[in-house]
Formats: C-alpha cells, sequence, structure tokens
C-alpha cells in the first residue's frame, strides 16, 4: 500500500524545487517555515482535493513511470523518425 502525506492544501501553491546532492528533491512553500524533502523512493503529486489544490508526497519507485534515469530521456523526446525521400522526375 502506498503512503501518501499531504504537504500544502491550499487555494494557490507556489512552489520551488530543487535537486539536492544526495538525489533528493527539497520543495519550498511560501507558507512553508522550512523545506519539505523528497526521498529518490517517493515521488511528488498534485492534486485537487475538495476545492484546493493539494502537493502530496507519495512512496513509489521510479519505475512506475518508466523513464530511463541515465540521463538519456531526452533522446527518445527529441528523436525524430528519419524520413528517406527518393526524388523522380518526369520527362516531357
Amino acid at each position: 500500500m502506498e503512503t501518501r502525506d499531504i504537504l500544502l492544501k491550499a487555494d494557490r501553491i507556489v512552489l520551488v524545487l530543487e535537486r539536492t546532492a544526495d538525489e533528493k528533491i527539497r520543495a519550498l512553500a511560501r507558507s512553508w517555515d522550512d523545506a519539505r524533502v523528497t526521498s529518490p523512493n517517493q515521488v511528488l503529486e498534485v492534486a485537487v482535493i475538495g476545492k484546493q489544490v493539494a502537493l502530496v508526497r507519495v512512496d513509489k519507485p521510479l519505475a512506475y513511470l518508466d523513464i530511463d534515469d541515465t540521463g538519456a530521456w531526452w533522446k527518445r523526446v527529441t528523436a525524430r523518425p528519419r524520413i528517406d525521400v527518393t526524388r523522380h522526375s518526369v520527362m516531357a
């Protein structure tokens, strides 16, 4: 069973995210006195709860996203299929 921790519920959330040296995510919101840290085996989710926006921390491995986390993810995003075009001329 997944563990969910509601970090913040508000009408509006302004959030700053940064990666720490030990591969965690440090989240800072205007309404917090101190940052919240998400471990490598956790994800942050944004959800609507009632009439408010919520930031939720969930225990979930990165593998559930089916993403190559070796740093080569951008190759799949920017890759374009190759199209070979052969030109034909028609002589009258």
